[in-house]
């Protein structure tokens, strides 16, 4: 993951963000590998992403370093954001692909923009692939005990925090009854254990880690939907027009991306280095971190359907939102 060392209290944004088949897709691999691998381009078509610097997008990092995207005709340039949401705008512009999540998609959406999901990258449920946890302190049980409290999250533009105050809407406890601080999620368990914060919100591995050392699980935000379905964790963004003028684009990004998942299943102990010296996680973290569980590249509509009714619970989308689900989501 990416860890800040600034912190400072969060001000919430005009508008806000944000593997089962991920390994059906890696046991298919093998069949189409020789259908997916090199390919030799006289040029180069250049493309511009943005994505956050965590462990999420190792594929990413790999797919650059190890020459996928070139082998099959791109040109990438990559520019790390740790609020990758609020580039959206930007899209068409400035970037051809920015990581982000439903929630911003959703948002980005409903004032008047185009963005589509082209790819997922990690997807995540509430029970085999759960990849979120608010984690409480040793002495908080229950959500309903954090009216009061401090509650430490990376950013408030994603998802998760959207999914946290699903949480505690429907306990009773508003946005104002709590303060939100921005924590990495690498010093959770230090400022737990410090009275800094009293919950905290982490990621796989941290979320399984936490629990071993005796604190508490007080839910899953990434599951306000409450239907225990796949749900995008992050995915890959674009302008729709120049989606749907670029396919082919889209397509070697793809196959850039089986290429790195397959070099990531099969160089194991390179790729946790990458999450050392790339993402700084610990050598401990880096080792606990399930590497491919949660990759999975296909959209589905419900993806950015399931979040509609709890982004309206909370505020975080208009009441009368009604943009058609097929529009953002890409079908070639």
């Amino acid at each position: 993951m990416y860890f800040p060392m600034s912190r400072f209290a969060f001000r919430k944004p005009v508008w806000l963000a944000a593997a089962a088949a991920g390994m059906l897709a890696l046991l298919a691999y093998p069949a189409v590998a020789a259908s997916r691998v090199a390919s030799t381009h006289a040029s180069l078509t250049t493309l511009r992403i943005a994505y956050n610097p965590n462990a999420t997008n190792t594929s990413i990092i790999v797919a650059q370093q190890q020459g996928y995207f070139k082998k099959y005709g791109l040109n990438v340039k990559l520019t790390a954001s740790t609020a990758t949401t609020n580039l959206l705008p930007a899209l068409g512009k400035q970037f051809d692909l920015v990581g982000a999540g439903a929630s911003g998609i959703l948002q980005f959406a409903s004032q008047g923009y185009k963005p589509i999901l082209v790819s997922a990258e990690t997807v995540e449920n509430a029970t085999t692939l759960r990849n979120t946890w608010l984690i409480g302190n040793k002495d908080i049980t229950s959500i309903s005990q954090l009216a009061g409290k401090t509650i430490g999250a990376t950013s408030t533009t994603s998802t998760q925090w959207e999914g946290l105050l699903n949480m505690l809407r429907i306990v009773g406890i508003s946005q104002s009854q709590v303060h939100f601080v921005q924590v990495p999620f690498a010093d959770v368990q230090s400022d737990l254990q410090s009275g800094a914060i009293d919950a905290g919100i982490v990621i796989s591995p941290f979320g399984p880690l936490l629990l071993k050392a005796g604190y508490n699980d007080l839910g899953d935000p990434a599951e306000a939907p409450v239907n225990n379905d796949l749900e995008l964790s992050i995915g890959w963004v674009a302008y729709a027009p120049w989606a749907y003028s670029h396919e082919k684009v889209l397509k070697e990004f793809q196959e850039a991306q089986w290429a790195a998942l397959h070099w990531m299943h099969t160089h194991d102990a390179q790729a946790r280095q990458l999450l050392e010296t790339q993402f700084q996680l610990s050598a401990t973290a880096a080792a606990a971190y399930p590497l491919t569980k949660y990759v999975s590249f296909a959209v589905k509509q419900s993806y950015i359907r399931d979040w509609i009714a709890p982004l309206k619970a909370v505020g975080a989308l208009p009441g009368n939102f009604n943009v058609p689900i097929k529009t953002l989501v890409y079908t070639p």
